[in-house]
């Protein structure tokens, strides 16, 4: 099986490159990061990245060209409905087959699955830490499956947690974690603008929105990150 060409499409009029100095109203671009390299873990590297500016026309071009290059395109940012976020209404002018739009999780809710002809689309959060998140979870078993996988997605253990934990959320979770010794601990730092957990953790730990108070000592689901295994 080739690998899958990934076109990664980066929106929003605020990003800024690293390595300059930041100006008034500006953020640094990171998202573009993480996936390359969390793409580069898997041997996928011919990953095109392009930033859009926000603007409809701007985005329904580089859609449509992004869709004739490329097996999966990833949006980052633009899915949700602010003022200038303008994928949702490129996707449907475009006539891209919505498979679903919004999961009941956090972090990551506002998340997009479609597919037009051979290509497939997700469209991610713009938080870094929602965007790795769903690239685990999500994108991840697709990224397999495409390179011929029969057993696609993280591996997923049940592993006894090393301490009490309450869920205050009516959305199920995705928590960064770290197993060791046969426990697992839910890590801080669990915003989805925080990258931090990700660099510490080697595993996300699953809790299901109906499970509010879970003890020490009884199994979550814990799913392993590749680059913790």
């Amino acid at each position: 099986y080739a690998k899958p060409k990934i076109t990664i499409l980066l929106t929003g009029n605020e990003l800024q490159q690293a390595g300059k100095p930041l100006t008034l109203g500006k953020i640094y671009e990171s998202n573009s990061l993480v996936l390359q390299a969390a793409l580069q873990q898997m041997g996928i590297t011919t990953v095109k990245i392009k930033l859009i500016e926000d603007d409809l026309n701007a985005t329904v071009q580089a859609l449509k060209v992004a869709l004739e290059e490329a097996d999966l395109v990833l949006i980052s940012g633009g899915i949700s409905v602010g003022d200038f976020d303008f994928a949702g209404t490129a996707l449907q002018q475009l006539g891209v087959e919505e498979i679903f739009y919004k999961v009941k999780q956090k972090p990551g809710k506002p998340l997009y699955f479609g597919k037009h002809q051979q290509t497939y689309l997700f469209a991610l959060p713009g938080n870094p830490a929602s965007t790795l998140n769903c690239f685990y979870v999500y994108v991840y078993p697709l990224l397999e499956a495409l390179m011929g996988k029969t057993k696609t997605g993280l591996m997923r253990l049940q592993q006894p947690l090393a301490h009490d934990f309450e869920n205050t959320n009516d959305r199920a979770l995705f928590l960064k974690a770290s197993l060791e010794n046969n426990k697992v601990s839910i890590r801080t730092g669990q915003a989805s603008s925080m990258i931090k957990a990700f660099a510490e953790a080697n595993a996300l730990v699953y809790i299901p929105h109906s499970q509010k108070e879970i003890k020490k000592g009884e199994a979550v689901q814990t799913l392993l990150l590749p680059h913790g295994i």
